[in-house]
């Protein structure tokens, strides 16, 4: 039998098919440090090969040292923990746990209700009993559930003012076409992640792109040739197709450089360039063309995992620290696509002849990689999950091909030697140490920024992260698992003690070691009985209603604390008072007290990160679009669909203010105040009304106190008395009347 073949990959055959390439003419074996980027930047044609590798060498140990402050050598793979036992010592299993990002391993681990790691860093009665309460869960859940619900649950959800432009018209259109942009892309998905995660760990970091997913094919089309059978072309050097449109030839304004009115010569152009005439004879010849499709264009703003992301805890941002990096897993074949699309790899000069042999030559050593994962992302799969440990990365994981390790790194650094730290974008290939792109960062993102941005809860001061609800309530639920597994360990075998004489049984007497094992069938000797045989005693003194107890107190303490409590966590933690009407009203009133901080504390990260989509968004649109939107009907009241379209110049350099609405947070708390002004001033209005005057201004200031912009001269007007239904429904009051209907309790006419 023949041994089977195996073809080689994809990137292996590209490999092949690019071996007469060159290396690039500048690196010899006497210049080893000539500039090894393929592509050039403002930044790289300033830079020497030598400046070059020092760059690369700075920022790579810049990340070294960031790992091991992190503790992401410790704990990037999913399995840390376990393998607790086979960490070197003590010490680097506590080193371990108590880092950055062993902490917010477990917190997440702890969410998902998942603690097999305890028995390796805790010990003690987790050893024997490792069952877990929800509590910190349940806690963290209710607040994301209600943040998701304040910022989202209306539609629209947020508002985008244009600054300086004075067409309101306008203003509207780009608010609107604004909005069904990113509903289309989906990004308020990717605030509910960020949400997530902020609640969890205490902070959430989130990447701001302008993606483009799309795919090259060919097919067959009708093309525009001449008499000669040679195809014609536009003014762009594109095909001319059937399905492209003819339009009247339009004169331009030469003020704003825009299409005006139709010329009158009767001339047809091509619509899509407005140039191109139409020939007098349309000769089409069918034969195969390249088209491209885009799947996605657009902003996207992922969150970031949070292993995957290495900034100083120094850092009291992340603009302002020395150093960030997001670390990825990337297929090189991916990257050879990315050139191939990009017309990277056309030789059309000299300069460009030594770009692509570059590019060849950094292909080349990036297929040195091997297919493992490399990123916390790609390793982040559970067994227990039901699915395989991740071996390879989506993309190489068929055909087993390289895939690298990419450092993209922003720092500070002076690059070009003339003393100014310069802030720095470098993506590198954290194994072979190659650099594949390096620029100014103000070259590569739209507002001169980073872009990232931090959601966080309970930020440490001076500091870039937060506090997370699973660390808030880290004690408590070790403190409630212990009391619950001390009380479940205490009901079972360890609860007893059993007095056994094997040789009563005729099993004991061939085995005097025999060992009792519960469930299983013994014979008893001639003349011996059960109870002589066996005996078990069980510990009354386990202290079962003393750990009830505690187990209840600490439940209404992190209850209490946490502010997102219900009647029915009053229940399970003993709390007689919460079965009350009044008890309940309490809880929702100091609910939405205790929770505002947590808004405040989102609400900048989540506006910083929605501004930057919509920069991104119009500062990459390059052709006209046609959008819906919903709109009243005067006629009919009722809202239709209706449709406009916005133009690039429309969205020119545009800057724009955008602000969260919170329409449901802000309801709640209008209806609130809404409820206590209207207490207020009932009770003023019961006092008589000799009395009155001289507390108006005492139930004015606690109007004000509500809302400085009640009209309480209006609502407090000493001298009209409270009206008091009668038994024939006749209201009366001191000195007035009144012959209308009122029900028990209603307040006064005037309101």
């Amino acid at each position: 039998m023949s041994e089977p073949t195996t073809l080689p990959g994809q990137l292996e055959q590209f490999i092949e098919r690019t071996q007469h390439v060159p290396e690039p003419t500048g690196r010899t074996a006497d210049n080893t440090i000539a500039k090894r980027v393929p592509f050039a930047t403002a930044l790289s044609a300033q830079l020497t090969g030598e400046q070059e590798q020092t760059m690369v060498e700075h920022a790579l140990d810049r990340l070294a040292v960031l790992e091991g402050e992190l503790g992401r050598d410790l704990v990037l793979q999913q399995n840390w923990a376990g393998n607790a036992e086979k960490m070197s010592s003590t010490q680097v299993v506590q080193s371990a746990t108590d880092s950055f990002l062993g902490k917010r391993s477990r917190y997440e681990d702890v969410f998902a209700n998942k603690v097999d790691w305890r028995p390796y860093l805790f010990g003690g009665i987790f050893k024997d009993s490792n069952l877990v309460v929800p509590l910190a869960r349940r806690i963290a859940r209710q607040m994301t559930a209600r943040a998701l619900n304040y910022f989202f649950e209306t539609d629209p959800w947020f508002a985008a003012e244009p600054e300086g432009v004075e067409d309101t018209k306008l203003a509207d259109k780009i608010d609107r076409y604004a909005k069904f942009k990113l509903k289309q892309l989906g990004s308020k998905k990717n605030k509910e992640r960020a949400i997530r995660g902020a609640m969890v760990r205490g902070e959430a970091v989130v990447k701001t792109t302008h993606a483009i997913r799309d795919q090259l094919f060919q097919t067959y089309a009708n093309v525009l040739v001449d008499a000669e059978d040679n195809e014609l072309l536009d003014s762009k050097g594109e095909r001319i197709l059937d399905t492209d449109k003819w339009q009247e030839e339009t004169a331009t304004d030469p003020a704003t450089g825009q299409p005006a009115a139709p010329t009158g010569t009767g001339k047809l152009v091509l619509a899509r360039d407005g140039i191109t005439e139409q020939p007098e004879l349309l000769l089409w010849k069918n034969t195969i063309v390249p088209r491209r499709q885009v799947i996605f264009q657009g902003p996207e703003s992922p969150v970031v995992f949070y292993k995957d992301f290495l900034c100083p805890l120094d850092a009291p941002d992340l603009q302002q620290a020395d150093c960030i990096a997001h670390l990825y897993d990337k297929p090189v074949m991916e990257l050879v696509d990315l050139y191939v699309k990009g017309g990277m790899l056309e030789a059309t000069g000299k300069d460009r002849l030594e770009a692509v042999q570059k590019t060849i030559q950094l292909i080349r050593e990036l297929t040195a990689n091997d297919p493992a994962p490399k990123s916390g992302a790609n390793q982040s799969a559970r067994p227990t999950d039901g699915r395989d440990s991740p071996s390879s990365v989506t993309g190489a994981r068929e055909t087993r091909e390289a895939v690298a390790e990419i450092a993209e790194v922003y720092m500070w650094f002076d690059a070009n030697g003339d003393g100014i730290l310069e802030n720095i974008m470098l993506v590198v290939d954290k194994k072979n140490r190659v650099p594949i792109f390096y620029d100014y960062v103000p070259n590569v993102t739209i507002d001169g920024l980073r872009p990232f941005e931090v959601v966080r809860i309970n930020e440490v001061e001076g500091r870039w992260y937060g506090e997370g609800v699973m660390e808030m309530y880290e004690s408590t639920q070790n403190i409630v698992d212990l009391l619950v597994n001390r009380w479940i360990y205490s009901q079972s075998s360890a609860g007893r003690v059993v007095f056994w004489r094997p040789d009563l049984t005729l099993e004991g007497r061939t085995r005097p070691d025999l060992v009792m094992n519960f469930g299983q069938t013994y014979s008893l000797a001639p003349n011996a009985k059960a109870e002589d045989a066996c005996k078990v005693v069980y510990i009354t003194d386990n202290k079962f209603e003393y750990l009830k107890e505690m187990f209840e107190f600490f439940m209404q303490t992190a209850m209490n604390e946490s502010g997102v409590q219900h009647a029915n966590d009053g229940q399970t933690a003993g709390l007689d008072t919460q079965k009350l009407a009044t008890g309940i009203r309490n809880i929702e009133k100091s609910g939405q007290e205790m929770f505002a901080p947590f808004i405040s504390d989102l609400e900048p990260g989540l506006e910083a990160i929605l501004k930057r989509e919509l920069l991104v968004l119009f500062a990459n649109l390059d052709r006209v679009e046609i959008f819906t939107y919903l709109a009243r009907d005067t006629a009919t009241g009722q809202e239709i669909k209706q449709l406009d379209q916005i133009t690039p110049e429309e969205v020119r350099n545009l800057t724009l203010n955008v602000s969260l609405l919170l329409t449901r947070y802000k309801g709640e708390q209008q209806l609130v105040q809404g409820q206590e002004a209207d207490a207020i001033v009932t009770r003023f209005y019961e006092k008589p009304i000799q009395i009155q005057p001289f507390v108006a201004q005492f139930y004015k200031a606690q109007l004000k106190a509500i809302d400085p912009r009640i009209d309480v001269e209006t609502l407090i007007q000493p001298g009209i008395a409270q009206i008091a239904p009668s038994p024939t429904g006749t209201t009366t009051g001191a000195g007035t009347s009144a012959t209308r209907p009122t029900n028990p309790g209603q307040s006064p006419a005037l309101l």
